[in-house]
């Protein structure tokens, strides 16, 4: 005697389980560094008329549509106007920027693009799977 088998039923589907895909929301392999070393006298000294003649000069189009961490590879101490000016080269320039290592720069643009690309309204009361 043959047994009729059941027909596969995609339970998962069925669940209501909405996936959110991490990956989405990751910006990218490629990163370019900027050291703030690189704008300081010998490396470890901000002299603002010095600082602001190489922040002028440098060529900030080069970062357009690109991932750039900022940071400051020596024991400087580095006022907050300084990285203000940065970023705002970068803005202007249309690059993606974030303060810190690559690794940290990954975690907060991840999280940014995660704040401003997500309704959390709309997984309300529903069941989520967190791929990533």
């Amino acid at each position: 005697m043959k047994t009729q088998e059941a027909p596969l039923v995609n339970k998962v589907a069925q669940s209501g389980l909405i996936t959110l895909e991490l990956e989405d929301f990751h910006p990218g392999e490629e990163w370019v560094e900027i050291d703030m070393a690189d704008f300081l006298f010998k490396g470890l000294i901000l002299k603002e008329k010095e600082f602001r003649q190489k922040v002028s000069e440098e060529d900030w189009d080069r970062y357009a549509d690109k991932n750039v961490h900022v940071l400051c590879s020596t024991d400087a101490i580095v006022p907050p106007w300084a990285y203000m000016l940065i970023s705002k080269n970068l803005l202007e320039a249309g690059a993606v920027h974030a303060f810190g290592s690559k690794e940290e720069a990954i975690d907060k643009t991840m999280a940014r693009n995660l704040e401003q690309n997500l309704n959390p309204g709309e997984f309300e009361d529903k069941r989520i799977l967190v791929k990533g």
